[in-house]
C-alpha cells in the first residue's frame, strides 16, 4: 500500500461535512466514497452479524488490510421496533451504522 496521508483523508471528510448543509455528519455512502478514493482496494471493509433475533441486530464492521490485519472496527445495534425502517430492514441499517463508525 502506498503511503497515505491520513490527515488529507480526514480533511476531505471535514470539508464535505462543512458543505453538507445543516447535517452534523457525513452519510455512510459519503464516508465510503472518501475511503475508496483514498485507499482504493488496499483496505477492505468486512462485516459480521454478531447477533440477530426478532428484537435486536448487532453488527461489527472491520477495516482490514491485505494481510487481514484489523486497522479499525465499529459496532452497531438496532432494535427492530425502534422505527418503521428497522422493522423491515434492521440488518441493512445496522450494517451501514457499523461501517459508518
Amino acid at each position: 500500500m502506498t503511503n497515505i496521508d491520513h490527515t488529507q483523508v480526514m480533511a476531505e471528510a471535514d470539508k464535505r461535512k462543512a458543505t453538507a448543509g445543516n447535517k452534523k455528519y457525513l452519510m455512510v455512502k459519503d464516508r465510503v466514497e472518501i475511503f475508496r478514493r483514498h485507499y482504493g482496494l488496499n483496505l477492505g471493509i468486512d462485516t459480521t452479524v454478531l447477533h440477530i433475533d426478532e428484537n435486536v441486530v448487532r453488527v461489527q464492521a472491520k477495516i482490514i488490510d491485505a494481510n487481514n490485519k484489523v486497522i479499525g472496527s465499529g459496532l452497531a445495534e438496532e432494535v427492530r421496533s425502534s422505527s418503521h425502517i428497522t422493522k423491515t430492514s434492521a440488518v441493512e441499517v445496522c450494517e451501514s451504522s457499523a461501517i459508518g463508525r
